[in-house]
This record gives structure tokens, C-alpha cells and sequence, in this order.
């Protein structure tokens, strides 16, 4: 895992440097890094319990961290809205210090697929002025948002 972990964090190092590279040349603006943190990672982390510090492997499937004053972004789906929180010591004791990092799924990607339909759900999305670009029907389907009837 942290080889894999080392591998993501240099590649979106490499993209951002090239970003920021494409917009000073071509428009001249320096862009800079305003947040990066992983999710989806197991780390090595002190946490206390019970009142006694504890080493401990955190992993945070659907999850990211959520430390005292850091920055926690949850982006919405299709039709809700994202936030910007702030973690909190509260956070560190009761979750670990962590958080969602996304809107979550109505169903499960498979579950979607099979129930379904990118016609109704574009339909509904246009019914609330809500217009979309994606990659494929199936990521309309995948990504469903909360208030399509099922």
C-alpha cells in the first residue's frame, strides 16, 4: 500500500506541475496548490483510547482525514451540493479524525446498473434545470444522485 500510496502522490505531482506549466505558458497565471490529501489509504497514526495513546492502522475506505483545523473538502453528486468543512478535535475522538470524502451512492455501481435507467435519470436531472457531461451512460447510472426515484 505504500508503494501504491507513493506512486498516487507522485503522479498528481507530476500532473499539477504540468498544469500549472500549461497555464503560465499559455496564459500567463501561476496556478498554485491549494489542497491535496489521499483517501481510500490505511495510515499509521496515534489515536487515544480509552485515555491511552495507541498506535493504530487507520483505513479510510470512503474516507478521508479530518484532523483539527485541516480542511476537509465532500463534494455533492449530480444534484446536491459540495462542502467545505474543518475537522475538529471532536473529529479526532470520535471517528479517528475522519470523514466522508464524497456525496455517497444511493446503490452500489452494480446495483445501478441493473435498476436503472440513464434516459429517466438525465430526464429528472433536466426536470431540476440540472444539466451534465459524462463519460458514458454507465457513469450517468453509476453516479445516480439521491433524489432519483428507484
Amino acid at each position: 500500500m505504500n508503494g501504491a500510496a507513493n506512486f498516487a502522490f507522485a503522479n498528481r505531482q507530476i500532473m499539477g506541475h504540468k498544469v500549472r506549466k500549461i497555464f503560465k505558458e499559455h496564459f500567463n497565471v501561476d496556478v498554485n496548490l491549494l489542497y491535496d490529501i489521499t483517501h481510500n489509504i490505511a495510515k499509521l497514526e496515534e489515536h487515544i483510547i480509552n485515555g491511552k495513546s495507541k498506535k493504530l492502522i487507520v483505513h479510510r475506505k470512503g474516507a478521508t482525514r479530518a484532523f483539527k483545523n485541516q480542511p476537509v473538502l465532500i463534494p455533492g453528486d449530480m444534484g446536491t451540493s459540495s462542502y467545505i468543512l474543518i475537522g475538529t478535535e471532536k473529529s479526532e475522538s470520535l471517528a479517528f479524525g475522519s470523514s466522508a470524502h464524497g456525496a455517497g451512492r444511493v446503490l452500489g455501481r452494480r446495483q445501478a446498473k441493473k435498476r436503472l435507467n440513464s434516459k429517466d435519470i438525465l430526464a429528472e436531472l433536466k426536470s431540476k434545470n440540472i444539466s451534465i457531461i459524462a463519460k458514458s451512460k454507465g457513469t450517468i447510472v453509476e453516479e445516480a444522485p439521491a433524489f432519483i426515484r428507484i
